[in-house]
């Protein structure tokens, strides 16, 4: 410690004798230098710099103001007001001071007890109505003072301050945004009938766009909706995404979820400005990742705005090919469930904070919010949790506990929400309750140790909880998850890609969907009809701008439904893409039925070489014979009916196809190549008759190689063969091909795994 204080001390002696500045006990040009720090926001330098004008003038009020901004950026409330009631003494019409003043008391009165709280919230309009009265223009005084007039819950005069604000500086486009929360105050805490003679009596178009918002909150839609779409016509000040958003949620009220979404759209093709896209940005901040919120902060045109929120609402779209986005209209649904359930927008203090040893870390997203309850920014991500527990008792403070799981293998996420009047649920961390912990024991055992550690093992216990907690957190609200109704079933869809050399330098890409027919027939009512299946496929380059996408429905055709056996629709998608990376999503929903099968994944389209020796991926067939009429799965004259969920049945031999490009021609026009085909078991499936009497059956291999050498007159070659798997192992499988040409000596592999039951 004391090494650390002479190195400081030493550093300051250094920078102070160093600088010419000092040594020519130039004031002007220190504060010039004090101010450029301040500028950059590097508050050493700039603090030590002021303190030395304030060695030489104690009254310097430029030093004074400096050491006040500098506390203002700390948070220091007590010292900017110290600093700043030195700078009224000397000049007491100095607006910087009465400005952050004012802000200062209010900073600090909203968390006092009544009297002192009225003290100092008087002392803040007393600074801030100087400004407003004698220098209206400057910066925002009048959004200020109207803060300080939240505090005590004036509702409509804080609204009349912030419109005052707009007329004054319209470029202020933070405060239009913001204007709108504090609209939604006022109808939160006011009698409906109330708050729509006060709108009535207002000429701001954003009153009359809230005249339709309490319609619609009331659920009075067609009201809503009639004056949401006069607005449409007529606005001028107020931009149009709020009232399409608005517009978008009635639609989802009334269950018109195509007209909410196009809504939607509208709103972003429509963005024209910073302002239009911070409205955007208001709405969805809620579900932002860290990456987007960083992304965003840099973007200024608007069709880069626009462009960010098509691909904001693609990248999370679990069925890009549909006609609807359910993740989009999911969270409608949530939104409006939360305004409901959730609206929280009073203080937050340390009184009510259930962390007050602050264990919990938030992200800095987390800090956007300003209008919902801790448990709404989780359910506005995530939906509703998989499991609920709370707990009461006499000495137990109001609680819930919500628990997210994850089927990835991953840790599942906790959140534990202790509730202060007012719906303000707030996330805690230590839970020193023995009838909580005994509750959430089946969570976790961290719980169950927790009430049967010693005090020192409850320490080790706590911080172990903490972090478990924190990466909940961090998780929490930093990603969001998609989440369908209940209603809807889950279909099994197996699928399975592969590439090939396209044309004018593209590569064919293929994938392969399996639909098991059984299931649809049998939840169908009537189980001889035919049944239709609406099938999307889509592709989105890395930056998830589409390159293909294509709807259709398919007939599948089934008899009776009486001893139905296993039967599979096979669906190919197939199309030539430049190489890149892309994101690739198919869906499968049959009509009239609430199963819905599908998958997104990530790949990586190959660029196949035109001059050295290449080979396509590897199909693993059902069956491969001689086409007699082109279809889509015909291969340079081959039907090859791809396996999709590639498992086989030890009964079927493995069918293999591939391509080979660029084999090289001898002086005869010859090439002159082998192949080598390797499977090798990469994990055993072991049933219990196999367990129990393994020693009587016969041995099974695990590995098989078979090569063969082959001439032929073309740089193009189609390989086919099956593979008989009659004696392997069941388990899982890796099938290596290894092409080797004898006249390069190149070689070329390829890997795909299998299953054998």
């Amino acid at each position: 410690m004391v090494a650390t204080r002479f190195t400081h001390v030493l550093w300051c002696s250094f920078f102070c004798l160093s600088s010419p500045v000092f040594g020519q006990n130039n004031i002007p040009a220190t504060l010039e230098s004090a101010r450029a720090y301040l500028t950059q926001n590097d508050l050493k330098p700039a603090r030590l710099l002021f303190k030395n004008v304030l060695q030489q003038d104690k009254k310097n009020a430029s030093a004074l103001s400096g050491l006040g901004e500098i506390a203002f950026r700390e948070r220091d409330w007590k010292k900017v007001k110290r600093h700043f009631k030195k700078v009224l003494k000397i000049d007491a019409a100095d607006a910087d001071a009465h400005y952050f003043s004012g802000i200062a008391h209010r900073e600090t009165g909203k968390f006092k007890g009544p009297l002192l709280r009225e003290f100092d919230l008087s002392k803040s309009i007393h600074h801030l109505r100087f400004l407003t009265e004698n220098q209206p223009k400057f910066k925002d005084c009048f959004y200020q003072l109207a803060l300080t007039f939240r505090q005590k819950k004036r509702y409509t005069t804080v609204i009349e301050l912030i419109q005052r604000q707009i007329e004054i500086k319209p470029e202020l486009d933070t405060i239009q945004v913001d204007l709108l929360r504090h609209y939604r105050s006022y109808l939160r805490h006011t009698d409906a009938k109330e708050a729509s003679r006060w709108l009535m009596n207002q000429t701001w178009e954003q009153a009359e766009y809230f005249l339709g918002e309490l319609a619609r909150r009331s659920g009075d839609l067609p009201q809503a909706m009639a004056i949401f779409k006069t607005m449409l016509k007529k606005h001028k000040k107020l931009s149009i995404q709020p009232i399409l958003l608005s517009i978008a949620k009635a639609h989802f009220a009334h269950g018109d979820f195509q007209q909410a979404e196009s809504a939607i759209h509208r709103a972003i093709e429509e963005t024209a400005s910073p302002l239009d896209a911070l409205f955007l940005f208001s709405e969805l901040k809620y579900i932002f990742s860290q990456e987007e919120l960083d992304s965003f902060g840099h973007i200024s045109r608007p069709q880069d705005f626009q462009r960010f929120f098509q691909v904001f609402w693609r990248k999370r779209n679990p069925t890009p090919a549909a006609a609807l986005n359910p993740r989009l209209i999911e969270h409608l649904r949530r939104i409006l469930y939360a305004e409901n359930a959730y609206e929280f927008d009073g203080l937050r203090s340390w009184n009510n904070n259930p962390d007050k040893l602050k264990w919990l870390n938030f992200p800095p997203g987390y800090n956007l919010n300003k209008e919902f309850n801790d448990k709404g920014l989780i359910y506005i991500r995530h939906g509703e949790p998989d499991e609920r527990v709370f707990t009461l008792g006499e000495s137990v403070p109001i609680n819930e506990s919500w628990r997210y799981s994850h089927a990835n293998g991953r840790h599942d996420n906790f959140f534990h929400f202790f509730s202060s009047p007012g719906n303000n649920w707030r996330l805690g961390s230590v839970i020193e309750q023995r009838e909580i912990l005994t509750d959430l024991a089946h969570w976790d055992p961290i719980y169950y140790r927790l009430t049967q550690g010693s005090p020192l093992e409850k320490l080790a216990l706590e911080s172990e909880l903490a972090n478990q907690l924190n990466n909940s957190i961090e998780n929490g609200f930093t990603t969001d998850r998609h989440t369908f109704a209940k209603s809807v079933k889950a279909l099994d869809t197996p699928f399975t890609s592969a590439t090939f050399r396209g044309k004018t330098g593209k590569t064919r890409f293929d994938l392969y969907v399996g639909v098991p027919t059984k299931p649809i027939v049998l939840a169908s009512k009537d189980r001889v009809a035919d049944h239709r299946l609406e099938i999307g496929f889509a592709v989105h380059d890395s930056n998830w701008q589409p390159i293909h996408q294509e709807l259709r429905t398919q007939q599948i055709i089934s008899g009776s439904a009486e001893n139905l056996p296993e039967q599979q629709e096979l669906l190919l998608y197939s199309h030539e893409i430049a190489p890149q990376k892309v994101h690739v999503a198919f869906h499968v929903r049959p009509e009239n039925s609430d199963f819905l099968g599908g998958v997104k994944f990530e790949t990586d389209i190959p660029a196949y070489s035109l001059t050295e020796l290449d080979m396509s991926d590897v199909i693993l067939a059902y069956g491969i014979q001689p086409a007699t009429v082109n279809s889509n799965y015909t291969h340079y004259s081959l039907d090859v009916i791809p396996n999709p969920a590639n498992e086989f049945h030890r009964t079927q031999p493995v069918n293999i196809y591939f391509e080979i490009y660029n084999l090289k021609l001898d002086d005869r026009g010859t090439c002159n190549y082998s192949i080598e085909y390797n499977l090798s078991l990469v994990k055993k499936k072991n049933s219990f008759t196999q367990k129990m009497f393994g020693f009587l059956q016969k041995k099974q291999k695990e590995s098989i190689t078979l090569r063969n050498s082959q001439e032929g007159n073309s740089e193009f070659n189609v390989e086919y063969v099956g593979l008989d798997i009659r004696n392997m192992a069941p388990g899982e499988y890796r099938l290596r091909i290894l092409v080797h040409d004898k006249n390069t000596e190149m070689a070329v592999m390829r890997d795909k795994n299998l299953t054998i039951d």
